[in-house]
This record gives structure tokens, C-alpha cells and sequence, in this order.
């Protein structure tokens, strides 16, 4: 039941970003001075995914903790499933539009990343919640969530002068000129 109600935060989460993601980056770049694709506009939704992530996980943590009704715990997975989702899905996009010709293997590298955390993350979460129950436990969890929550942010801000000093995510213009 739980993996049907996931499935439902992330249809929420992909109708989301289905609407929004390419309605934000054109507003952005429409804001922007030099009216320029930026891949970067892309990951606001990230942002907001990312952000919110660690209130959802350890509220999970201490809906579980405080054996709360049953919907109260599908709830809290239906957001758990929104947030990651809002935070997966425009990172595939931004991707794609900052590697360009080189898009294939950066996903390829992206997906190993969530395949080894889909691995070993729920290795690490029995013993901490063993340990320390399902409210400490995750809030360890949102913890992390929270450590890694600005890197979004940092990205959409200096990510662009970042991907000028690679070849393999440098503008158009920029490689031409060179």
C-alpha cells in the first residue's frame, strides 16, 4: 500500500514539473539581460524540492515515531514522493541542457549516483532506526537531506560560471570563439 501512495506523490510530483519546469526557465530567461538559455533555469523546482526535503523526511520519521492514524503516514509519504521528484526531475533536464552532446553520459553518471544511494541508503537506515527509532533515526536522515539542501541553490547561482571553465559544458558561442 505504501509503494501505491509513493506512486502517487510522484505523479503529483511529475504533473508538477510537467507544468512548471520549462514555464519557469523561460520566464527566466526572458529576466535575464542577455536573454541567453541558461541551463541553470532549470532547477528552481530543484531548489524547492530540495529544500523542503528535509521538514518531509523527518516529519516521516516522527509520524512513524508517534504511530499517528494511518492516513496521516500515507500523507507524509505522498509528500516524501512529491519532494523527490521535484527534486530529480529538473536536474535530468538541467543536465541534459548543460552537457549537451555530452548529455548521455552525464545522465548515465547521475543515475549511478541514485542507483548506489537507492542501495545503500535503506542499508543504513534499519540500523538507525533500530538504534535510535523512527524519529531520531530520520531526523539523522533530514539532517543529511539538510547538509546537501544549498547545493541547488549553489548551482543555479554560480553554476554557470562553473560550466564555462569545462569544455564539455561550455556555451556554443563560448567554444566557437575559442
Amino acid at each position: 500500500m505504501l509503494t501505491d501512495v509513493s506512486g502517487v506523490g510522484s505523479l503529483i510530483g511529475i504533473v508538477i514539473c510537467n507544468i512548471s519546469v520549462d514555464r519557469i526557465y523561460k520566464r527566466l530567461q526572458l529576466r535575464s539581460t542577455d536573454n541567453k538559455p541558461k541551463p541553470e533555469n532549470r532547477l528552481p523546482l530543484t531548489i524547492v524540492g530540495a529544500s523542503t526535503l528535509p521538514f518531509v523526511v523527518a516529519g516521516y520519521g516522527w509520524v512513524a515515531q508517534a504511530h499517528l492514524p494511518v492516513p496521516v503516514l500515507l500523507l507524509s509519504v505522498v509528500l516524501l514522493g512529491v519532494c523527490i521528484l521535484l527534486s530529480v526531475v529538473p536536474i535530468m533536464a538541467y543536465v541534459v541542457d548543460a552537457f549537451g552532446m555530452y548529455s548521455a553520459s552525464s545522465l548515465t553518471a547521475v543515475l549511478i549516483a541514485r542507483c548506489l544511494m537507492g542501495t545503500f541508503l535503506p542499508l543504513a537506515t534499519a540500523p538507525l532506526t533500530e538504534r535510535l527509532g523512527y524519529g531520531y533515526g530520520y531526523m539523522v536522515l533530514a539532517a543529511l537531506c539538510l547538509v546537501i539542501a544549498p547545493i541547488p541553490l549553489v548551482v543555479f547561482r554560480y553554476g554557470e560560471r562553473w560550466r564555462q571553465q569545462s569544455t564539455y559544458t561550455q556555451d556554443r558561442e563560448d567554444i566557437s570563439s575559442d
